[in-house]
């Protein structure tokens, strides 16, 4: 879909009287849903320019704007922030993992962290991040045998970078 194919799917799903000038209001179109998809990025396409402030980090957008689209005198466009309820949603660490909070955000690493390694498993992780026997072993030392997994594989991660304390990781 490029930008003059959705301009015109934006078109004919607005009410006729807005489109055929048979009303002095304007119909509002708004770009909405989670942080970092993109809203922003399709309306600087829409208009061909940079109209809209974006960034990679989630939150850029701190309220609604609205702006009216040249050659378009029946649609106005509304920028939105990323809307996210995380209670509904998910946990924090799922929303961690998903991109849609800065990891500024993010009190606590270990939980999104046994999000990926109950999806993928150590082993696999391990390897993708070269994490010899050795760590993990002097790892699981360092944090106790009986720690879950996450906790394990950070502390082997920990001790492969030589990221760690005199009596701890």
């Amino acid at each position: 879909l490029d930008c003059a194919q959705l301009l015109e799917e934006i078109r004919e799903r607005l009410p006729e009287y807005f489109v055929e000038g048979r009303s002095d209001r304007r119909g509002t179109v708004g770009f909405v849903g989670y942080p970092n998809v993109g809203k922003s990025s399709v309306i600087n396409a829409l208009f061909g320019a940079k109209k809209v402030s974006m960034s990679r980090t989630p939150g850029k957008t701190k309220h609604l704007q609205t702006l009216d689209l040249p050659g378009c005198p029946d649609i106005t466009l509304c920028d939105c922030p990323g809307l996210v309820f995380p209670s509904v949603v998910a946990t924090k660490g799922h929303l961690a993992i998903n991109g849609t909070v800065p990891l500024v955000e993010l009190r606590d690493c270990v939980q999104p962290v046994r999000l990926v390694v109950d999806k993928i498993g150590v082993d696999r992780l391990a390897e993708k991040y070269q994490l010899t026997e050795t760590a993990l072993r002097e790892g699981a030392a360092r944090i106790g045998a009986e720690a879950d997994p996450a906790r394990r594989l950070l502390a082997a991660f920990a001790v492969a970078r030589q990221h760690v304390l005199r009596l701890g990781v």
